[in-house]
């Protein structure tokens, strides 16, 4: 049995950024709310709370699995109100509202985190990759890699080495995975450019402003001097972020740099018109914007 806490698996911690962990949405009241958004019932410990609770009424090795094994690791998901366990065998699965019973491979091992028993990191993705949209699932497999739990290329022999539901969707999360990602929604944005036929762009490198101050940006495409950002709900609604936003984006553009800004709305709701907005953009810049490829947006959906 492999033993973590929650102080101890953690080997490689991304450097903080502002950057609101949102998803889009339905809207109520105005307010863009989504999948990401920080929920007082989807927090680590309230689930690791409510997860103790259910395992007391499942049977011996039983083990806590998907969405709630991947909040437990710190992995990007969208948000799951129920308790998910995996019970071994043929053993009774409980059926109770807010539990989402599995049956657990016999092949799987018991691994602890804070004390509590769930599927192991890669097995957790796998998992996921049955039930995600692609997108979904390269964000969890991203905040494996940026807190150093597995890598892209670790993640894409496990998947070779399955033949289970979702392997295919795990080996191309693999192929996509960047554990430079600083958020769930940048991860998702990133994921759309690639879908749709652009290059891959570079994750959260620095780049210089006519200043001479240093700035990261989310994703860059230095052969067009264009940065794409996402940003969340806070930059609009705190006057200090938006305002410091504001000059930032004068100091860049006084070095030729374009910033394209993508909202929940863009990635969600309208991915074609954000990508308009990056082709007008590319051809200011004097290049020829990718032809887009056919099929992208299915790809951008839940299985």
């Amino acid at each position: 049995m492999t033993t973590h806490t929650g102080t101890t698996f953690v080997r490689r911690t991304p450097p903080h950024r502002s950057r609101a962990m949102t998803a889009a949405s339905p809207t109520s009241g105005g307010t863009t709310v989504g999948p990401y958004d920080v929920h007082p019932s989807t927090t680590r410990s309230a689930v690791a709370h409510r997860a103790r609770d259910v395992l007391q009424r499942c049977p011996n090795g039983t083990v806590l699995s998907h969405h709630t094994a991947a909040t437990l690791w710190g992995l990007w998901t969208p948000h799951e109100l129920r308790i998910h366990v995996a019970v071994p065998g043929e053993r009774y699965r409980p059926r109770r509202v807010g539990i989402a019973a599995h049956r657990l491979p016999t092949a799987r091992t018991s691994v602890q985190v804070d004390g509590l028993p769930v599927t192991s990191v890669l097995d957790t993705l796998l998992d996921l990759a049955a039930v995600l949209s692609l997108p979904d699932l390269v964000a969890a497999v991203d905040r494996s890699c940026g807190l150093g739990l597995t890598d892209p290329s670790e993640v894409a022999r496990y998947a070779h080495g399955h033949s289970r539901a979702g392997v295919r969707m795990l080996r191309r999360a693999a192929q996509l995975a960047d554990g430079r990602s600083e958020s769930a929604m940048e991860s998702r944005t990133r994921v759309l450019l690639c879908l749709a036929g652009y290059p891959q762009p570079e994750s959260n490198p620095t780049v210089t402003g006519g200043t001479g101050r240093r700035y990261r940006l989310d994703l860059v495409f230095w052969q067009w001097s264009i940065a794409v950002e996402y940003d969340g709900r806070h930059h609009a609604e705190n006057s200090a972020q938006y305002a410091s936003d504001l000059r930032r984006r004068e100091d860049l553009q006084s070095a030729h740099w374009q910033l394209v800004t993508a909202v929940a709305q863009d990635v969600y709701g309208d991915p074609e018109g954000f990508l308009d907005r990056l082709d007008r953009a590319i051809r200011a810049a004097g290049g020829t914007p990718p032809r887009r490829r056919r099929g992208w947006q299915a790809m951008l959906g839940r299985r």
